[in-house]
């Protein structure tokens, strides 16, 4: 049997990327209606207990928790003469207006609000904590030498996105297809953005 590789970030950037669209056409295809998927996990109910975790980590992880998180993390990366890693910020912004067009093209109504928010997918919040994670990882915990703090800290940059696309759906804020188009356009924001970054080191200094 042949032993798995690892995938290389250009094959990451391909497969993600192709499975985004694959989502989004499914979804416009389906009228932008929420799927049998969608329906059975929104419609699960969750212990209330865990609400109030989930609210505060909807809350740290928007826009302005995000950039924040995002002007600290190029500031250290500058101060420690890692010029080519700290530019991977540049993917934040990036990825926030390649979102915001996605929202308006495919204009698909949240669970919470059928008729008036049409921006639904994919999950913005999903899609920035992947993104930041992704780049905390390259940029920061794949150099950390002591084995144990990078096992945590890895352990915490696959974490948090899964929890920020569990909190969207327990607050009932997006369909689960939204968040699953949330990781996939994160990867592949991220993952492509790195790829020209390496590439084009010289200018990004």
């Amino acid at each position: 049997m042949k032993s798995l590789r690892k995938l290389t970030k250009k094959e990451a950037f391909l497969y993600s990327l192709s499975l985004f669209v694959l989502l989004a056409f499914w979804i416009i295809l389906s009228g932008k209606k929420p799927l049998s998927v969608d329906l059975l996990v929104n419609n699960m109910t969750f212990n209330e207990s865990i609400i109030p975790f989930l609210q505060f980590i909807s809350t740290i992880t928007n826009e302005i928790g995000i950039g924040i998180a995002t002007v600290l993390f190029f500031i250290y990366l500058r101060l420690k003469k890692k010029p080519k890693e700290s530019w991977y910020a540049l993917l934040i912004p990036i990825g926030a207006i390649i979102i915001k067009l996605l929202k308006i093209l495919i204009a698909r109504a949240r669970p919470e609000s059928i008729t008036a928010d049409l921006q639904s997918f994919p999950s913005g919040h999903v899609t920035h904590a992947t993104i930041f994670c992704v780049i905390f990882y390259l940029g920061i915990v794949k150099d950390i030498t002591n084995k144990q703090v990078k096992k945590t800290f890895t352990f915490i940059a696959i974490l948090l996105p899964l929890i920020v696309g569990l909190s969207r759906l327990v607050l009932n804020h997006h369909w689960l297809t939204d968040v699953l188009g949330g990781l996939l356009l994160g990867v592949a924001v991220v993952v492509g953005g790195c790829l020209y970054i390496s590439k084009s080191h010289k200018i990004f200094k």
